[in-house]
C-alpha cells in the first residue's frame, strides 16, 4: 500500500511511530560517540566547533577528569542512556505495584549522572559506602511513602463477635 500524504501525516502523529523512534535514538546513543569523535582526532570536521570540548579540558588535558573527549561522551552517554531507560519503564509502570521500586535506579542512574557532569568522580560523593547510604536512605524515604500513600495496604479489621449457638458453657438464647 503506498504511502499517501494524508497517511504520513497521520502516521508521524501516532505515538507508536515516536515510541519506536526514541527506542532507536536510546538503544544508539551510547555509539553517539563514534559520530561525535573519531580515535585519536577530537571532534570530526561535520560536527560544529561549539567550544564544548575546550571548556571541559582542564591544564593537564583531561575531560572532566577522562583521557579524553571521546571517553567522557561514551561514559556520559552510557549512563545517561540508562537513566533514560529507567525513565522511560518508571512512565510505564503507571498503576502497577511496582512502580515505587523504580524511583531507586532512576535516582540512582540520575545520581551517578551527575557525578560525571559535575567532575566528582574522585571525592568522597562517588565512593560506594556514600552510594550504600545514598540508596539506604532512598529505601527509607520510599518505604514510609509507600506505607502511609498505598492504597493497597491492608487496614485493621474490626473483629466481630459471632453468637455461636450450642456452645458448651454457653446458654442457648
Amino acid at each position: 500500500m503506498p504511502l499517501t500524504k494524508k497517511r504520513s501525516r497521520n502516521a508521524i502523529r501516532d505515538l507508536g511511530f515516536w515510541k519506536w523512534s526514541g527506542i532507536i535514538v536510546l538503544s544508539t546513543l551510547p555509539f553517539l560517540h563514534d559520530i561525535i569523535t573519531g580515535m585519536g582526532e577530537g571532534t570530526r570536521s561535520f560536527v560544529p566547533d561549539l567550544g564544548l570540548e575546550n571548556m571541559l579540558t582542564d591544564s593537564e588535558g583531561y575531560v572532566l577528569g577522562f583521557s579524553s573527549y571521546r571517553v567522557f561522551l561514551y561514559t556520559l552517554f552510557i549512563h545517561l542512556g540508562m537513566h533514560i531507560a529507567f525513565v522511560g519503564w518508571w512512565f510505564a509502570a503507571q498503576g502497577k505495584r511496582y512502580r515505587p521500586i523504580l524511583l531507586l535506579p532512576v535516582a540512582m542512574s540520575l545520581y551517578q549522572v551527575l557525578i560525571i557532569v559535575s567532575n566528582t568522580r574522585d571525592t568522597a560523593f562517588n565512593e560506594p559506602g556514600t552510594k550504600l547510604y545514598i540508596l539506604l536512605g532512598l529505601c527509607l524515604l520510599l518505604g514510609v511513602n509507600f506505607y502511609y500513600n498505598n492504597s493497597y495496604r491492608s487496614t485493621r479489621k474490626k473483629l466481630e463477635k459471632t453468637h455461636i449457638d450450642n456452645e458448651i458453657g454457653q446458654e442457648q438464647i
